[in-house]
């Protein structure tokens, strides 16, 4: 078994909930960009000579260029620049989520949630660069909106989709990326954990007692007895998720009652 797998992972609702708060921020940033190219070129729409409807005054393929590079180009600084400095952007943080490298060590001690800068841009440009571009040429007049909701929209529920059939819930831009999203540290290391049958605790904790890794490990490894009544001991990795240890019987022999909680989904 891989450990990766055993990482907590980020629920889908909190990722799209902060995606949507993200666009928002940026969506600023697309106004702004919209207002300046108006003053530049000319005003883009006009309302129709009966004021019944907004039309496309002229398609200015110089423009269309241009815009969209300014619009790619905050874009990334925003999202790609965000993950390679703290591992998380705005909206995020604010909703304690982290995109970590799926495989190996944190890049630097310092910054253990911070992304290399080669895997955030790949991440960002597999997610963003087509809806982007296919907004931008529709904004324009370029593209028929009806075909910018359809291209758009198969391409969005492609990413949810791959997400959701992912045991990591990775999306095909993590996948592309070799990335995860993961709940703050802060978050890490209680609810979210990966939980490991032995039939001796005082045996298994023994053996990692022995381990010559085990000066490296700054933690106390001490048996504790739960709210089961089953034996058990907890190991933390260096971004702080939690591994347990827990015998396969209670101290008493006698059995758990079960428990009144609705059963997982």
């Amino acid at each position: 078994m891989r450990l990766q797998a055993a990482r907590p992972v980020a629920a889908l609702g909190r990722r799209g909930a902060a995606y949507v708060a993200d666009s928002l921020v940026v969506g600023v940033a697309y106004l702004a960009l919209a207002v300046f190219f108006d003053a530049v070129f000319g005003p883009l729409v006009a309302a129709s000579p009966d004021g019944t409807a907004i039309v496309v005054v002229a398609v200015d393929p110089l423009r269309v260029i241009l815009e969209l590079t300014a619009t790619l180009l905050v874009d990334a600084l925003y999202f790609a620049g965000s993950w390679s400095l703290w591992g998380a952007t705005l909206a995020q943080r604010a909703l304690r989520l982290r995109v970590r490298m799926a495989e190996g060590p944190p890049p630097t001690p310092a910054a253990p949630d911070a992304l290399p800068i080669e895997v955030a841009w790949r991440r960002w440009a597999v997610l963003a660069v087509l809806p982007i571009a296919v907004g931008s040429l529709g904004a324009s007049g370029a593209l028929d909106l009806g075909a910018l909701v359809i291209v758009n929209g198969t391409w969005f529920l492609a990413l949810l989709i791959s997400a959701a059939v992912d045991p990591l819930r990775r999306g095909l831009h993590d996948r592309l990326a070799g990335t995860l999203v993961v709940p703050a540290p802060d978050r890490r290391g209680t609810a979210n954990h990966i939980c490991l049958v032995v039939p001796d605790m005082a045996k298994a904790v023994a053996t990692l007692e022995a381990q010559p890794a085990r000066k490296d490990y700054t933690r106390q490894i001490a048996t504790q007895t739960g709210i089961n009544r089953k034996r058990q001991a907890n190991l933390y990795d260096p971004d702080g998720t939690r591994v347990e240890l827990m015998e396969a019987d209670t101290i008493d022999g006698k059995p758990v009652p079960p428990s009144t909680l609705p059963p997982p989904r």
